[in-house]
């Protein structure tokens, strides 16, 4: 009677046995399919991740440009009518941009916008009195120069110290004293001005009693290509 329990035991542990052998052979890619599963679940994962990291990158770079970037003409409407009180100089607004081939009446002495000479003034110093006409000195303001007028009697400098002014701001603006481009400087004695030095930009006005070179690099820092309808800078 044992070995017949034995026996059938033995034998239903053999059918067990076969049947794991069978379902094996019948469903050969289960392990197979649970990899693929997790695979493509992290696949999903990732490429989620992926989306989320490419939309604050998207998000980051508009906010850092400020939204929809201004066109050339749009940047230099903005600087030309900008009158905050924040920027070097006084605010003039602009006595318009044509070119014109006469002697214009400027609103303010030296100018600092309006109808202007079809022909710039090259960046440089002007010693001679006169040989910087005011109408080109405008047009090169239009193309993003600054222009500093200076009157050393105005300021009571002699010839000696008057020179030596001069030769400062020549070496200080060394780099934007040369080329027939816009963005430079022009330096001009202006006899007819009415303070030591005037520093210009278009619509921008700076007047000072006395030689300030800390208030012209200010100036010039800000305002050198800060309107420039054309693109030289």
């Amino acid at each position: 009677m044992t070995e017949q329990r034995q026996a059938r035991r033995r034998r239903r542990e053999e059918r067990m046995r076969q049947q794991e052998v069978e379902k094996t052979a019948t469903e050969p890619g289960l392990a197979t399919r649970a990899s693929d599963w997790a695979r493509d679940h992290w696949i999903q994962i990732a490429g989620g991740t992926f989306i989320v990291l490419l939309v604050a990158i998207l998000a980051i770079a508009v906010s850092q440009s400020g939204g929809e970037s201004l066109t050339q003409s749009e940047q230099a409407n903005a600087a030309e009518t900008n009158d905050s009180t924040d920027l070097p100089g006084e605010f003039h607004p602009s006595e318009g941009r044509q070119h014109v081939n006469e002697d214009v009446d400027y609103g303010t002495t030296p100018p600092a916008s309006g109808p202007h000479n079809p022909v710039p003034l090259p960046a440089g110093v002007y010693r001679d009195p006169g040989s910087a006409p005011d109408e080109r000195a405008v047009h090169s303001m239009e193309h993003a120069a600054v222009v500093i007028w200076y009157n050393c009697e105005a300021g009571g400098l002699s010839d000696a110290d008057c020179t030596a002014m001069v030769d400062e701001m020549r070496d200080t603006y060394e780099e934007y004293l040369r080329g027939q481009g816009g963005g430079g400087i022009v330096i001009i004695n202006y006899p007819q001005g009415e303070h030591v030095v005037s520093v210009t930009a278009w619509t921008r006005l700076l007047n000072l009693d006395e030689y300030d070179p800390g208030a012209i690099e200010e100036f010039v820092d800000v305002h050198r290509c800060r309107f420039d309808p054309e693109g030289f800078c």
